[in-house]
Order: structure tokens, then sequence, then C-alpha cells
């Protein structure tokens, strides 16, 4: 048993795995077993009268039985290391995941601050070009189906910049319709609410 904290005081942080493998060296069952035979051959040397006998089965019992005791108390103080290392370790593992956490956020953060405000008022400024132009398209095909001309301007989401979507009310599913973007105003950007439908 001394053996066993030998080699744990040389490591001077064992992990849980460790001080498992040092625990399955422990075998309780086996050193009780060693007891139970040493009881036994006492009892023999003492029935049968052999008083050299008798002390070497004491003196056997005796080891027996420290040994048992030692092993116990080395089986209860590694069990509590095991626990205390396992609690240790499952600390470490999310002090790490909350610094990976924590430096994913900042860096997600700063990206959204710094690039944010340019790329919503992009995406405004395409929204509002592209509202106009559905509805310059609209107001050119009325007038060429009143001019009762055969020609006909595709939409420009559907048709052009995205397919048709069959069975559906494309309008309803436009990104004119469906995109919304808030006010920031700490970033002083304003926002923009989906168009009416156009269709």
């Amino acid at each position: 048993m001394l053996e066993i904290f030998k080699k744990l005081r040389g490591n001077a942080n064992p992990t849980a795995a460790d001080l498992r493998k040092a625990l399955e060296q422990i075998d309780i069952a086996a050193l009780e077993r060693s007891v139970s035979d040493a009881e036994a051959a006492r009892k023999a040397a003492l029935i049968a009268g052999d008083a050299k006998a008798l002390d070497g089965a004491e003196k056997a019992l005796s080891a027996a039985r420290t040994a048992l005791e030692h092993g116990v108390i080395a089986r209860d103080e590694l069990t509590a290391r095991i626990e205390a290392a396992e609690r240790a370790e499952a600390d470490a593992a999310l002090d790490a995941e909350l610094a990976e956490t924590e430096a994913a956020a900042a860096a997600c953060a700063a990206q959204i601050a710094k690039r944010w405000p340019a790329l919503q008022r992009e995406m405004i400024e395409l929204l509002d070009r592209l509202a106009e132009t559905e509805i310059r398209v609209q107001q050119v095909n009325t007038k060429l189906a009143e001019a009762g001309r055969p020609e006909r301007v595709e939409g420009v989401e559907f048709g052009r910049a995205r397919p048709h979507l069959p069975n559906l009310y494309e309008p309803a599913y436009s990104i004119l319709a469906r995109v919304a973007l808030p006010d920031i105003e700490h970033w002083g950007v304003e926002g923009r609410s989906p168009s009416p439908l156009i269709g």
C-alpha cells in the first residue's frame, strides 16, 4: 500500500485517472481472504497444540489484518482524492470553456460593432433600390399591357436574383416584405421597416 502512495507522491498533481489506476491496485476482497486464511491457520495451529506453528500463524494473522487495515485506509483516501480531482478537473474544464466563450463573445461583439453600422446602411440602400426598381418594373409592365404590347420586364428579386417559387405568392416571401432592420441610436444607424407588398 505504501508503494502506491510513494508513486503518487512522485506525481505532484495526479489526475483522477491516475488515482483510479492506483485504486484498481487495491484488492480489498483478496486482503479479506488473506485475513480469513490466516485466522483458519491460527485456529488449526491452536487445535494442533503446535506452539511454534501458532506463533507463526499469529504473526501472519497480525500482518494480514494490518494489510487489510492499510488497504481500507488507502481505498478510502484514494476515493476521496478521486472525488476532489474530478471536481477540480470539472472546474478547470468549465474555466477553460468560460475563457473561450468570453473570448469568442468579445471578438464577435467587436466585429459586430465595427462592421454592422456600415453593413446596415448598405443593406438599407440596397433594399431601397430594390423597392424602387420593382415599382418601376411594375409601372413599365402596366404601360406595356395598356399599350397592347407583349413584352414584359422580368422582376428583380424573383426571376432574376432568385428563382420563381412555384405555388407561392412571391411578394409575401420577398426580401422587401420580410426584412426589418432596427434603428440603432448608439451607432447612429437608422432602421428600415418591411416594404408594403409589391405584386
